[in-house]
């Protein structure tokens, strides 16, 4: 739904709660509506109806499969029910915890058995700049990074990743000697969580650089001694 549900007027509908010291709970209600009137659109759909909804959803039916039996539902009088778009059902998954499931590429079988390999020596976690990718890399026997698993997500918090990795677990159980990540927390907190702690861990030599430039910048104002202090580290 788009807009909000204020008015422009006082309506004197209220619900007034209050519970005392010996857990008794007292409601006052003001039935009496005024200054607006029943917009379907401002209400919400009833419990019944979500359940149900969620149900369909939770059985994998396509939403606009869902949104086209609401449709075909209408008959005389409209209801709230007949007013649900794609959002709605889309937050509603997101209510429910109902999540899409992933889909096995073609590629999965080759990057599983170069993960089940090379995984136990030294891995790499790297986020694409600009884009929510975040690539998990093994070393090959010519010592070549290899693209081993894709997570795409628009957040790339420690919580997040470590749901990734769990399902990573599912189909590899890896303990890599050697772990190789950005100057970020996120990635190793999250692998940790899941694989448990690799014996050593390097950052990467261009986030190094940029931290140690950014820092160099923020620390002194004279270019001329910038220049100095960076040849220096």
């Amino acid at each position: 739904m788009a807009g909000s549900n204020e008015i422009n007027v006082n309506c004197p509908s209220k619900m007034k709660v209050c519970e005392d010291n010996e857990n008794q709970v007292y409601v006052e209600i003001t039935k009496t509506h005024l200054g607006h009137g029943k917009d379907l659109g401002r209400m919400q759909i009833t419990r019944e109806e979500k359940e149900e909804l969620a149900r369909k959803l939770e059985k994998k039916i396509p939403i606009e499969t869902i949104l086209d039996k609401i449709r075909d539902s209408f008959i005389d009088k409209l209801e709230r029910i007949h007013l649900v778009k794609r959002n709605d059902l889309l937050n509603l998954k997101a209510e429910y915890f109902l999540s899409s499931e992933g889909i096995m590429d073609t590629n999965d079988a080759c990057q599983r058995e170069m993960l089940n390999f090379y995984g136990n020596d030294t891995i790499c976690l790297d986020f694409t700049y600009g884009f929510d990718l975040a690539t998990i890399l093994v070393l090959d026997d010519k010592r070549e990074g290899f693209p081993a698993a894709f997570i795409l997500n628009n957040r790339q918090d420690s919580k997040a990743l470590s749901l990734a990795f769990v399902v990573i677990k599912e189909h590899v159980n890896i303990s890599p000697k050697v772990m190789m990540t950005d100057d970020t927390e996120s990635f190793p907190n999250a692998w940790w969580t899941v694989f448990g702690v690799p014996v050593k861990r390097l950052l990467c030599t261009w986030h190094m650089d940029r931290s140690w430039r950014r820092n160099i910048s923020k620390l002194i104002k004279k270019p001329e001694i910038q220049v100095e202090a960076y040849k220096v580290v």
